[in-house]
């Protein structure tokens, strides 16, 4: 099961194009999903980039909700 997750992982779901390790993120800002709330995201600092977000670290996953995904 593990193997076949990050087959899935690095493969089909493209998650490490984003969350790459060993920190699993690129600390990039990109548009994935418009907000639930109207957030504007990096729009606030550079209007280019509304509903931009920071790729989060997948680091502590499990304890914390899957935001956008």
């Amino acid at each position: 099961p593990v193997v076949a997750g990050y087959q899935l992982f690095t493969g089909k779901a493209q998650c490490a194009t984003c969350h790459t390790p060993p920190l699993y993120t690129d600390g990039q800002y990109h548009r994935v999903a418009s907000s639930p709330n109207g957030d504007k995201g990096r729009g606030l600092v550079d209007p280019a980039q509304t509903g931009a977000f920071r790729t989060p670290t997948l680091r502590g996953a499990m304890t914390r909700g899957a935001y956008f995904h």
